[in-house]
C-alpha cells in the first residue's frame, strides 16, 4: 500500500452547547486532500528556509527531490514550473526526467537561482507537470535577501555577530504585542580587547524597541570573548513587515559589525482565533507551551473552523499557506475540503508536521478561501522547537 505523504482528518459536528456530543468522524471519503497532490511528493533541499543572502547573488542553487507516487512510471518529459512567484529570480520550467522515472523513484532537480536586488522575503511556488500540461502537485521555497552588507550572521574582521532568537531572524507578532525579546551575541574577533564603550544603535528601520535604540556592551570583552545583548520588542499597532538594521560601533564611532531581524505583524483578521461574517477559525494547537523535540514528526496542528455564514461549504474551498515556515512532513501547501460544512458546523481539521532541526519559534500563517478565492479567514499558530 503507498504511504500517504500527509496524514488530515476532518471530523464535524454540531456544537449546540458546551454539553455537546462527541464529535464523530466522517467516513473516509470524505478526508481532506492535498490539491492535486498524490501523484507526486517534493522535498525542497534548498533554498533552506529563512536562509538569507544579499542582493544580486547568483551563486544559489534550488535543489529539489521529486518522487514519483504513482503506481506507473513517468516517460521523460515531465517537468517543474513556477506557478506564482518573481520571474527575474530562476527558469520558469526545468525538467525533471530525460529517462523513464519508475515508482517510487526520485529525481533530483538543480537550477539556478538569482536573488533580487532589492531587500525582502520571497516566496515561489512551482508545480510539477505531465508533458500533458496536467498538475500533479506543487511546491513552494523561500528566501530572504538582506540590504546591502546586512546578515543575520553577520562576520567582519572585527566582530561576530549571531541573532541567536529568533533563530531564522524573523518573529510574527499580532499588533502592540510586547512580550518577546531580540538575543544577539557578540563575539570580539578583533586583535584588541574591547571596553564597554563599545556599543548598538539602530540603523534603519521601524523603532520597535521603544526603551532605547542604543546600547553599550554590558561588559567588556577580551579578545576571542562573547556577550550577549537582549532587545526588548514591541511590536507597531499596524500590520506589516517591519525590518530593523543594527550596527555595532566601536568607541571611535567606527562601524565594526551589522545584524538585522524583521518581525511581521498581523492585525484583526490575523489574530488567533479569528471570525468573520464566513467562518470562525480557532487554533487549539501547537502552543508555545508545550514544545516540540527538533526534528519530531509527531506535530499535529488542530484547528477549529465554524461556518458563521448562510452558505453551505463545499470541496471548492480551500485551505492554504499563506507565509511564515512551511512546517507540513511533505511540503504541502494547499489543500481542498471533501466533505460539506453546513452554516453553524464546525470542523476540525488534524495537520501533520515536522519540527525543525533547529531550535527557535517558527510562526505559520494560512488563509481559508471561498471557490471564488476571497480569503474569508485566516489562522496562524506557532510551533516552539527545542531540543531534547
Amino acid at each position: 500500500m503507498k504511504k500517504k505523504l500527509i496524514t488530515i482528518i476532518f471530523i464535524l459536528a454540531m456544537m449546540t452547547s458546551v454539553a455537546a456530543s462527541p464529535m464523530p468522524a466522517l467516513s473516509s471519503d470524505a478526508s481532506p486532500r492535498p490539491l492535486a497532490g498524490g501523484q507526486a511528493s517534493v522535498v525542497v533541499l534548498a533554498p533552506e528556509e529563512g536562509q538569507t543572502v544579499r542582493p544580486n547573488t547568483n551563486d544559489l542553487d534550488a535543489v529539489i527531490e521529486v518522487t514519483n507516487e504513482t503506481s506507473d512510471p513517468w516517460d521523460p518529459g515531465y517537468y517543474i514550473r513556477r506557478e506564482t512567484g518573481t520571474s527575474s529570480i530562476s527558469a520558469g520550467q526545468v525538467t525533471i526526467n530525460d529517462a523513464p522515472l519508475g515508482p517510487g523513484e526520485t529525481a533530483v532537480v538543480r537550477f539556478d537561482l538569482t536573488a533580487p536586488g532589492t531587500a525582502g522575503y520571497y516566496r515561489e511556488i512551482w508545480v510539477v507537470v505531465r508533458p500533458d500540461g496536467y498538475i500533479m502537485e506543487r511546491f513552494q521555497f523561500s528566501f530572504n535577501v538582506s540590504g546591502d552588507a546586512l546578515a543575520v550572521n553577520d562576520t567582519s574582521a572585527w566582530s561576530r555577530i549571531n541573532v541567536l532568537y529568533p533563530d531564522a531572524g524573523y518573529y510574527l507578532l499580532s499588533p502592540n504585542q510586547s512580550d518577546v525579546d531580540i538575543l544577539i551575541s557578540i563575539e570580539n574577533s578583533s586583535p584588541m580587547d574591547w571596553t564597554t564603550g563599545y556599543y548598538i544603535a539602530q540603523e534603519s528601520g521601524t523603532d520597535i524597541t521603544p526603551a532605547f535604540n542604543t546600547q553599550n556592551l554590558p561588559v567588556a570583552l577580551a579578545v576571542g570573548d562573547k556577550t550577549t545583548i537582549r532587545l526588548e520588542v514591541q511590536a507597531p499597532s499596524s500590520t506589516g513587515d517591519y525590518g530593523n538594521t543594527w550596527v555595532l560601533y566601536n568607541t571611535s564611532g567606527q562601524i565594526i559589525g551589522r545584524f538585522w531581524f524583521t518581525i511581521y505583524v498581523r492585525g484583526d483578521a490575523w489574530a488567533n482565533p479569528t471570525t468573520t461574517s464566513y467562518a470562525q477559525i480557532t487554533v487549539l494547537g501547537p502552543t508555545v507551551q508545550k514544545p516540540a523535540i527538533v526534528n519530531d514528526t509527531g506535530v499535529d496542528a488542530v484547528v477549529d473552523f465554524k461556518n458563521t455564514g448562510q452558505t453551505t461549504w463545499t470541496p471548492s474551498y480551500t485551505i492554504g499557506y499563506e507565509s511564515g515556515s512551511l512546517l507540513t512532513k511533505k511540503g504541502y501547501n494547499l489543500f481542498a475540503l471533501n466533505g460539506n460544512v453546513a452554516p453553524g458546523e464546525t470542523l476540525r481539521v488534524y495537520f501533520d508536521l515536522k519540527a525543525p532541526n533547529t531550535t527557535g519559534d517558527y510562526g505559520s500563517t494560512w488563509v481559508f478561501k471561498d471557490p471564488a478565492g476571497n480569503v474569508i479567514g485566516r489562522f496562524w499558530y506557532t510551533l516552539r522547537v527545542v531540543y531534547p
